[in-house]
């Protein structure tokens, strides 16, 4: 009978440590289906992605060689799609052979970018909030993080809407947060969890802090590129004077065609750059899977011809409406986003949640008594900063988006007649 060894926590990397307290999304999802709440708390659809993707995927499976590895830096055939794509989006010829990367999940993508350019010990910046995965991967490569928070600017007005728009950089934090040892200046835009889109004005005044420093890569994760909203527009640093050589934009195909669990991600970067992260990426996994790339190959060509995209954006847009409808009907103080799947909000007329004291109680009592689902705003930030928001998805079905409003509208008025 073979002899079980227990292991004790000193025989496990130090590279545990960041994962050690758990994980938000697992914990509020478990509650949530505990009590057959709406869960509006993780980012993925619960709609189905667009019919052709499925065709696609059938049409890739057809081919005996998309069953079998593909050359680590990308399928051909989805290199030269976003090749195609992209290439006016940054309005320059992307070389699909040798500036494209793609990934399991932009996630991965994340991880492998920190270890092709960092060192341990070595300084990157994280513009928050922002997806906690940034700092996990920083600490588990034992890279030292600085932070940059963006700040609400409200007006004395407060029954003022409330726009992503008025959250900005200070770009005094942000030079001071840079030096030297700086490797990564980490943005994400449309920004998750604020649905912040930052302006080209903005993007510029990033630019020219970034180029003071010569050696400082700045890594744009804009998976969220073609959920805009209000006709605003999506600016790609890469496209700024001589900013090019020195990004990596990342994209992710599951969040474009709403098919997470497919895990493709993808960076657009410089020569030198892609060579570097390709290294590690067939080092850890060698490639993503090849039928699933074949078959996302497919659909950028397909969602370019039936103008998928700007119908996609639409329909997030309506979701997205429809649930600041009910949060605002229901008392609470939401943030508009500009782009994304999330939105920001606060609880200012609602005394129970007044008298708590940290935004996972809230959580926890929305859950309870309301019946809704979101996830702590302290969990996006590095330091998990007490913020006393939640962030709520919508890419939801529109049913489950109509079932938390009149849950949460309940809720008011129970809290109203307890008065």
């Amino acid at each position: 009978m073979e002899k079980t060894v227990k292991l004790f926590s000193s025989n496990f990397s130090r590279r545990l440590v960041p994962l050690s307290h758990g994980n938000v999304f697992s914990e509020f999802s478990q509650m949530s289906a505990k009590h057959n709440a709406v869960n509006l708390g993780q980012g993925f659809p619960s709609f189905p992605p667009p019919s052709f993707l499925s065709t696609c995927l059938e049409t890739a499976a057809k081919s005996t060689s998309n069953f079998q590895y593909t050359r680590p830096l990308g399928h051909p055939e989805l290199c030269k799609a976003i090749a195609s794509i992209h290439s006016p989006l940054l309005v320059r010829d992307i070389d699909p052979m040798t500036q494209v990367s793609v990934f399991n999940g932009a996630q991965e993508a994340i991880y492998c970018i920190f270890s092709a350019l960092t060192n341990p010990g070595d300084e990157i910046v994280i513009v928050e909030p922002s997806f906690d995965c940034y700092g996990k991967s920083a600490e588990m490569l034992e890279l030292k993080i600085k932070t940059v928070a963006m700040k609400e600017k409200r007006s004395n007005n407060k029954s003022e809407t409330r726009s992503a728009k008025n959250w900005k950089i200070d770009m005094n934090d942000l030079e001071n947060s840079l030096n030297n040892k700086t490797r990564i200046l980490l943005i994400n835009t449309p920004n998750s969890p604020i649905g912040k889109v930052l302006s080209k004005e903005e993007l510029i005044e990033i630019s020219n802090v970034v180029k003071k420093y010569p050696n400082l890569v700045v890594l744009s994760d804009e998976v969220y590129e073609f959920m805009t909203y209000d006709s605003e527009p999506h600016i790609r640093i890469a496209t700024l004077d001589n900013m090019f050589e020195r990004t990596i934009t990342l994209s992710s195909a599951g969040k474009t065609f709403s098919a997470t669990g497919w895990r493709v991600g993808y960076a657009i970067a410089p020569t030198n750059i892609t060579d570097a992260i390709g290294k590690v990426m067939s080092a850890i996994s060698f490639c993503a899977p090849t039928i699933l790339q074949a078959a996302i190959a497919l659909a950028l060509k397909q969602a370019k011809e039936e103008s998928y995209f700007e119908k996609h954006s639409a329909a997030m847009c309506a979701r997205r409406d429809l649930l600041l409808k009910g949060l605002r009907d229901a008392g609470m103080s939401p943030v508009v986003p500009q782009g994304g799947y999330f939105v920001w909000c606060d609880f200012p007329n609602i005394k129970e949640l007044n008298s708590m004291t940290s935004d996972a109680e809230k959580c926890r009592w929305l859950i309870r008594e309301a019946g809704v689902c979101g996830i702590p705003g302290s969990a996006f930030y590095v330091n998990k900063n007490e913020t006393m928001s939640i962030r709520f998805a919508f890419c939801k079905n529109e049913s489950e988006i109509e079932t938390a409003r009149t849950k949460l509208f309940e809720m008011m008025k129970r809290q109203q007649s307890a008065l």
